[in-house]
């Protein structure tokens, strides 16, 4: 989508350029958000040199920025603590087939994922497809893609709980996750 499709997006529903909520309007809005791409007054979703590959920053500037990066990086870095994500193991069934797999319960998400793996162990057929983009941690946007959508039952294994969930297949979700060990 380019800059002005975002921007037909948010004209009607009348929500500041700045912060992208409604009520109030840019130029009362005081924030501190600031664009990664252009270091101006908007998120970078909304950032006319988002598609073009317009980079503003001085490259002096870049280079501290990853200095600075490096240098947290490396003093945060401790190889005597693990962190822990949250899982949970689960029961996907579909089509007579069932498997059970560990599930990343990330809640700030907005779409849930299963890999390409699990789709042909399953043999399912997708219900549809997405083209989009994923944000990044470094504020970067990956290329668009297409994912395909796919309708599974999952199911708590003591089959007290099931529900349908929708998913879209992605290649690769994560690197190799630690697990806390039962000490009993």
């Amino acid at each position: 989508m380019n800059y002005d499709d975002r921007k037909k997006q948010v004209m009607p529903k009348r929500c500041c350029f700045v912060c992208l909520k409604s009520g109030h309007m840019t130029k009362k809005r005081h924030s501190n958000v600031r664009c990664l791409i252009c270091e101006r007054r908007h998120y970078a979703l909304l950032c006319p040199g988002l598609r073009k590959g317009i980079n503003s920053l001085p490259k002096s500037k870049v280079a501290d920025e990853e200095a600075k990066s490096t240098e947290i990086l490396l003093t945060n870095h401790s190889s005597e603590y693990e962190i822990y994500l949250k899982t949970i193991i689960v029961r996907q069934r579909q089509k007579g087939k069932e498997v059970c797999v560990r599930a990343l319960m990330d809640g700030g998400s907005h779409r849930s994922y299963m890999e390409k793996r699990l789709v042909a162990e399953l043999n399912l057929s997708p219900s549809g497809t997405e083209i989009l983009s994923q944000g990044l941690f470094d504020g970067g946007i990956s290329p668009a893609a297409e994912h395909g959508r796919f309708s599974v039952t999952v199911e708590s294994l003591d089959l007290r709980y099931s529900t349908s969930v929708a998913l879209l297949d992605q290649a690769k979700i994560c690197s190799t996750l630690p697990r806390i060990r039962d000490k009993t």
